[in-house]
């Protein structure tokens, strides 16, 4: 999780598959912004809303192997607040 190519580390995301809505795992960002874990191919729903950060909300399409995105939040603003996007291989992944 980036916020202006800097890491964002132990931000809570919640990832739960999209067939069984609210079945949250829960992850915290490491220290270089990134988590991982093992899940099994399939669509999941992402969303956070890291402290003093606009929410980011959006699916992942995860397929067998390795796979990859980059997720950019945005500041809060008393005036606005841009939704953060879901990256994955220069393809946008965002939410509404």
């Amino acid at each position: 999780m980036l916020w202006k190519k800097h890491p964002i580390s132990r931000a809570a995301l919640f990832l739960s598959p999209k067939d069984h809505p609210g079945g949250d795992i829960e992850f915290l960002t490491r220290s270089d912004g990134r988590f991982s874990h093992d899940l099994p191919a399939g669509t999941y729903v992402l969303r956070s809303a890291p402290t003093t950060m606009c929410p980011v909300h959006g699916e992942l399409h995860l397929v067998a192997g390795t796979n990859s995105y980059t997720i950019t939040v945005h500041p809060l603003s008393f005036l606005s607040c841009q939704e953060g996007t879901i990256q994955r291989s220069g393809q946008r992944q965002s939410g509404p």
